[in-house]
């Protein structure tokens, strides 16, 4: 298991349990918690590792006029 917590209290999740699979490392469960009590679980199951994915199904497309935004709630160290 993996307890992660944020450097800087900046909203959101502060905390974050992560449960890993010993043998395959795969995460199976993550439980975050916001600093108000409430938690929310994810449980991950029936994971396909490097499936066979057709051409074509994703599209991504930059426009000309993209912008990089950076966000302001986290410092970059």
């Amino acid at each position: 298991m993996l307890n992660l917590e944020q450097r800087e209290k900046i909203g959101g999740f502060e905390t974050m349990l992560l449960y890993v699979d010993a043998q395959t490392y795969f995460i199976q469960k993550a439980v975050a918690s916001d600093g108000r009590g409430k938690e929310t679980t994810i449980e991950f199951s029936n994971l396909e590792i490097n499936p066979d994915l057709e051409d074509g199904q994703f599209n991504f497309h930059i426009g000309g006029n993209a912008k990089i935004i950076n966000n302001p709630l986290v410092s970059e160290q």
